[in-house]
């Protein structure tokens, strides 16, 4: 298939782009710190299971008090890690989690 319009004749289109400062400034003038819910989801499951270690809490607790977004996928993580979560789902349609006992195969 041939190409139509003009050939490539610049740097990019040969394929040598030259790095630029542009991207990511070199001292940038002011640092906010990452949102919770961007934390990693090691961090996520550390935070779940602490607030757990406390008592039972809902998927809008987990979402308003810790900025977990998907406690449930965090859930299941922590489940497949050995911890004893059993969930119960309330009428308004969101479930509970509650820590039962201690953690299996710890």
């Amino acid at each position: 298939m041939k190409r139509k319009g003009p050939a490539p004749t610049g740097a990019r289109e040969q394929g040598k782009v030259e790095p630029t400062t542009a991207i990511l400034p070199e001292n940038p003038p002011e640092y906010q710190a990452p949102s919770p819910a961007w934390q990693p989801a090691a961090v996520q499951r550390a935070r779940i299971l602490s607030r757990l270690r406390i008592g039972p809490a809902t998927t809008l607790q987990l979402r308003n008090e810790l900025h977990v977004m998907h406690p449930g996928g965090r859930i299941m993580e922590l489940r497949r890690l050995g911890f004893s979560i059993l969930s119960r789902r309330l009428p308004s349609g969101m479930a509970e989690y509650h820590l039962v006992g201690r953690e299996v195969g710890r």
